[in-house]
C-alpha cells in the first residue's frame, strides 16, 4: 500500500518550521518539514536543515530534487525586489504545487517560462490568507501565490 507523504519547505521562516515540528511533523509519519536557512545554528535540527543563501537562490545539495515540495512557505528575509526575486527562483524550483508567501508587499514579481523558452516577468496580485502570528507586530501578510 502507497503512503503519501506530504513535504514541507520552510524557506528562510524557522519559527514556522519550528511550530510544524512541535505540532504536526513530529505526531505524524505523513507529513515531513524542512528548513532552508542561513543562520547555521539551526543546522541542529540535523538533516531537516538545508543552508540557504538567497542570493544563491539555486545552490542546493543533490539530495534537493525540483518540484520536490508539496507546500512551500516563504518569508523573504529583506523586502526589496532582488531579494524577492532570488526568494522567487528557489520557490519555483522546490514548489510543486501550493505556495504562502509572507511579505510586506502588495505584488511580487513572478519569474515564468515564456515562449520559446524565454523567462519573462509579470506582477501578479497576491491572495491574502492570513496574518502570521510570529510577525504580528510588522506590516506582514500571508499570501498564496
Amino acid at each position: 500500500m502507497f503512503v503519501f507523504t506530504l513535504r514541507i519547505a520552510c524557506v528562510s521562516a524557522p519559527s514556522v518550521y519550528q511550530k510544524l515540528k512541535q505540532g504536526v511533523v513530529d505526531s505524524s509519519d505523513r507529513v515531513s518539514a524542512v528548513v532552508f536557512e542561513y543562520d547555521r545554528r539551526f543546522a541542529a535540527y540535523g538533516d531537516d536543515f538545508i543552508f540557504y543563501d538567497y542570493n544563491e537562490p539555486l545552490s542546493f545539495p543533490a539530495s534537493v530534487a525540483p518540484q520536490s515540495f508539496d507546500i512551500v512557505l516563504a518569508d523573504p528575509p529583506y523586502l526589496s525586489e532582488e531579494c524577492l526575486r532570488k526568494v522567487a527562483k528557489t520557490i519555483k524550483h522546490l514548489s510543486k504545487g501550493k505556495v504562502l508567501l509572507c511579505t510586506e508587499m502588495k505584488k511580487v514579481w513572478r519569474v515564468e517560462e515564456g515562449e520559446g523558452n524565454r523567462e519573462r516577468e509579470r506582477k501578479k496580485q497576491l491572495k491574502r490568507v492570513a496574518k502570521p502570528e510570529w510577525r504580528r507586530g510588522e506590516e506582514v501578510e500571508c499570501h498564496e501565490v
